[in-house]
């Protein structure tokens, strides 16, 4: 990856903006020759973009422009999905380059050209205008969309969610149409859930920030490697802030580098070898300097867990040694630290006698015993996954068609894949009856003849209703290669009903997936109650795999969970939950659930090759 600075004259100067050079490049000389747009006096990152374009996607909802609000949202998720920098496509380009996003069509491209010429555009102003209120402060949070903000608003001018929790606080909220007692304590649980979160953010996001920023700092002259570690190494479910490790002779020009890039709006703290910068998107970076000596050493200790480090310190005081962030050291009679080990994280774990442990292992559950044997497992590796049992498309709530599905899934290397369109419950989503699903299945076996080299699979995401029966007919559902399973109403049932409704939906005879078993969405909404032990005692009884549903928002199961299910013999799959194409990416988060969990490749099931899994599949209750 090569980084050119541009320098502009004439018009107000553009920042030294840097050009992903992989977007032109002439690999010969690593210079590229373009036009480049003066004009643009206003920046913004794909994150900023994003989100001016989801506030537009509310603002439409609350006017009750349906079909204007569903085109930014999928612009809003082109934009997110986009591996360039919007801004540096229409540095390029102008506004024509946009017509290679996703969902960006004619008029959100003039729009986005507003944007970057003076700071927004007339719609946007308008929509502020008519409806005051701060959506940032009401995404995210759990029963508050557009139509519930419109009446918070126009009932109580309610224009913020810290407003809002404060009256509920208080008893002291106006009555609002449609909002009943019940209705009211889900919004106060949904805040507070939301308070507790504040300042996390999605692995997914947090991991594509800091790829673009170890490319970025490995380009800085000096630089010999740079590292992330952290909860981000361990792939935790959502993310507080960024800890790199970086080698280089000269700190000082590293530091004052990094204090330009466009992503930083401020420093905390600055010292000899080590730096915290702030992030205009609210998180920080943390730079701890290291060398080839300490390199590994200071990777172990800066990513954790610190319960892991604490008890390998531990085990290091009783063989009379010392473990810091520099090494490990003995010491000798003189009383000097000999060094021992830390220039790589294995020769740490080998002076302890201990089996080299994964960095997704590292939560203390079990990992130092086991290693100490010499018996940790070998973890499924990430991109070996052969297909993928959750796919929705254009049928129900997906942006694509199964077509566009099926190319992108070959495109994927998946050599198979299940379209598992929602079912008549969920009417929000235009759900499938029994009808519908026969159409659909006739048009998966018109794709399976028109596109060869993946093999998609006849699927539904059938509902489970309360009383943990399903939405469709048996006789519908016994036409199907893959029936899962899902709770999407009814969260707050208590343990003993939700556990009851779950295991009757399981032990239907065409159930063979528990799709997000336990039903959250990160930073949104938390798992739903009920025995998960006895769920997968009972899943693995009657053939029913269990889920990871690789979706960046969900992440469902977690480590804990798949842990628990691979420890009681169950199977499990890897779906991304895909309802764009672009989706097919998320399914190596979910091979990092897996691996925080123990799995091994034989607990999953679609490691396996389509054979064997349609005789996994067609296996009775």
């Amino acid at each position: 990856m090569f980084y050119k600075t541009l320098k502009e004259t004439g018009e107000p100067p553009l920042r030294q903006s840097i050009i992903v050079a992989s977007l032109f490049p002439k690999k010969e000389t690593g210079f590229f020759i373009f036009c480049y747009n003066t004009s643009m006096k206003h920046h913004y990152t794909n994150r900023d973009i994003a989100r001016i374009l989801f506030e537009m996607a509310f603002f439409s909802s609350m006017a009750g422009e349906t079909f204007p609000a569903r085109a930014y949202e999928k612009a809003a998720e082109g934009v997110q999905s986009c591996e360039q920098r919007i801004e540096d496509i229409y540095a390029v380009h102008s506004a024509e380059g946009f017509n290679t996003i996703q969902g960006i069509g004619k008029g959100i491209a003039r729009h986005l050209a507003d944007l970057f010429e003076t700071g927004s555009f007339a719609e946007y102003e308008e929509f502020k205008k008519q409806y005051p209120v701060d959506i940032a402060s009401f995404s995210g949070i759990e029963g508050l969309g557009p139509k519930t903000v419109l009446s918070l608003y126009e009932h109580a001018h309610i224009t913020s969610a810290p407003q809002l929790a404060s009256l509920l606080a208080k008893g002291t909220l106006p009555p609002i149409p449609h909002l009943k007692e019940k209705s009211l304590d889900r919004l106060k649980k949904s805040l507070v859930f939301a308070a507790t979160h504040q300042g996390r953010f999605l692995l997914s996001e947090m991991l594509a920030a800091s790829q673009i920023l170890e490319q970025k700092i490995r380009a800085i002259k000096g630089v010999r490697d740079c590292i992330t570690a952290g909860s981000l190494r361990r792939r935790k479910e959502t993310i507080g802030d960024i800890d790199m490790i970086v080698i280089t002779a000269n700190p000082g020009a590293l530091f004052e580098t990094i204090k330009n890039f466009p992503e930083i709006s401020g420093t905390r703290k600055v010292g000899k070898d080590a730096a915290t910068f702030v992030t205009h998107t609210g998180y920080d970076i943390d730079i701890r300097i290291a060398d080839a000596k300490t390199l590994g050493a200071m990777l172990l200790y800066f990513t954790g867990s610190k319960d892991h480090v604490v008890a390998l310190r531990t085990l290091a005081q009783h063989a009379t040694l010392t473990l810091n962030e520099y090494g490990l050291f003995k010491k000798t009679k003189s009383g000097v630290l000999k060094y021992i080990a830390g220039a790589t994280e294995a020769s740490v774990y080998e002076a302890l006698e201990l089996q080299y442990i994964e960095p997704e292992l590292r939560e203390m559950m079990g990992e130092l015993e086991r290693a100490h044997e010499n018996a940790l497992p070998a973890l499924i590796p990430y991109g070996s996954l052969k297909g993928d049992f959750q796919v929705q498309s254009s049928w129900t709530d997906g942006a694509n068609t199964i077509e566009e599905l099926a190319l992108a899934a070959k495109a994927a290397k998946l050599s198979y894949i299940a379209i598992t369109d929602h079912t008549k419950a969920l009417m929000v989503t235009g759900g499938l009856d029994e009808k519908g699903l026969e159409k659909h299945g006739k048009e998966i076996d018109r794709i399976n003849h028109k596109v060869p080299g993946i093999t998609l699979l006849k699927g539904a995401e059938v509902n489970i209703l309360k009383d943990g029966t399903l939405d469709i007919a048996d006789s519908a559902l016994k036409k199907l290669d893959v029936v899962g399973v899902s709770v999407h109403s009814y969260f707050d049932l208590s343990l003993a009903d939700q556990t009851k409704r779950i295991i009757r939906a399981i032990t239907n005879p065409h159930v063979r997936i528990l799709f997000h078993p336990t039903s959250r969405r990160l930073l949104r909404r938390d798992a739903i109650d009920y025995d998960f032990a006895e769920v997968v005692r009972v899943a693995k009884q009657h053939n029913v795999i269990l889920e990871i549903d690789a979706h960046e928002s969900r992440l469902d199961l977690n480590g804990t969970h798949v842990k628990i299910a691979i420890d009681a013999g169950a199977m499990l799959c890897i779906d991304s939950d895909a309802h764009d194409i672009s989706h097919f990416r998320y399914l190596d988060l979910g091979v990092a659930m897996a691996r925080r969990g123990w799995a091994r490749s034989k607990d999953i099931l679609n490691t396996r090759p389509l054979s064997e899994v349609k005789k996994i599949l067609a296996k009775k209750h």
